[in-house]
């Protein structure tokens, strides 16, 4: 294995065992630098990949990375904590267990006291433990102006927005929180920042809710944050991004998100 003068090797500290609410054990190595995502998401592969797959609400269905628990003694790893520096060292056992998360794509079309603008937020969230959101905003009045105007640029004159969110999401109990790794927006944002964490709830295996940043706050007047339901396409179950088409920019690009 090669590695560039700018990367380290990963250094194997030992080995884990996982418990399995079945009692049975797996056995996982892990390094230096991994975090307990990393461990989730190699655990997830022999799940999905072993002869007894996991039963999560009557299906044969590996649940998502976003669904696992870790726990070692009586602590919940955190996803981003790095294994080695919270005490987890060869041969100790950590407890596996499941909540429920949200698995697959939700949405919404977005009403407003303004009949002129329109919104589509829609939240993909990954057997991998991921979530992108992507928001849609258009003020309608604009259309006239981009038909009359071959040069008009709506994003940058206030009339549209597009923006991408994406990151690993940590669920305690029904409440979820979107630790947001990586973004993108196209539009006029003024003093909305671009948030860290998106917090959300999961309502029931069809619908969430999500706290989102919102364009068309400085046309409609309404809070730039708010929350908002969507709801479970017809059963999709997604791996974000499934294709190039699940991230497309305006113009053909593909979103690096």
């Amino acid at each position: 294995m090669f590695w560039s003068k700018s990367e380290s090797p990963i250094r194997i500290l030992g080995t884990l065992r996982i418990l399995r609410s079945n009692g049975e054990e797996t056995l996982l190595s892990f390094g230096d630098t991994d975090t307990v995502l990393a461990l989730k998401r190699r655990l997830r592969e022999l799940l999905v990949t072993g002869s007894e797959p996991e039963l999560v609400t009557g299906k044969e269905l590996t649940p998502p990375c976003s669904a696992m628990r870790l726990i070692f003694d009586t602590d919940v790893l955190l996803d981003n904590w790095v294994l080695g520096d919270h005490g987890v060292v060869d041969g100790d056992q950590l407890t596996l267990v499941f909540s429920h998360a949200p698995l697959g794509k939700f949405d919404c079309v977005l009403e407003t006291d303004d009949p002129d603008t329109w919104t589509l937020a829609t939240a993909s969230f990954a057997q991998e433990g991921d979530c992108c959101i992507s928001i849609v905003e258009e003020d309608m009045i604009s259309i006239d102006i981009e038909d009359e105007y071959d040069e008009y640029d709506p994003y940058l004159n206030g009339s549209k927005w597009e923006h991408w969110y994406n990151g690993p999401v940590e669920v305690t109990g029904s409440q979820l929180c979107i630790v947001v790794e990586s973004s993108h927006r196209l539009g006029l944002f003024d003093s909305i920042p671009e948030p860290g964490v998106l917090l959300g709830e999961m309502c029931d295996d069809a619908t969430v809710r999500l706290q989102l940043p919102f364009g068309l706050s400085r046309v409609t007047g309404e809070e730039p944050l708010r929350w908002i339901t969507l709801r479970k396409e017809e059963r999709k179950i997604c791996s974000y991004p499934s294709t190039d088409e699940d991230r497309r920019l305006p113009g053909g690009a593909v979103n690096p998100v």
